[in-house]
């Protein structure tokens, strides 16, 4: 891998965990700065196997986050 690879590859997972990040406040109202990373791994694989409906939208569209994250 190169070092812009590299470097485009962490681009990608820190956009990746703005979005976990902004769903887990949506569903939680939990703080990041208040809670364990290991909290935020667990909630995130028990979306994986069963997500959480989201209540702030129709049932048809409760599977996309509420809070959408702007691309720097």
């Amino acid at each position: 891998m190169t070092h812009d690879q590299h470097r485009q590859r962490h681009v990608q997972l820190h956009e990746h965990l703005d979005e976990l990040v902004a769903d887990w406040i949506a569903q939680t109202n939990a703080l990041p700065g208040e809670t364990p990373v290991m909290e935020l791994a667990r909630w995130s694989r028990q979306q994986m196997l069963n997500p959480t409906p989201n209540r702030f939208q129709r049932p048809e569209e409760a599977h996309m986050p509420v809070i959408e994250v702007h691309k720097r």
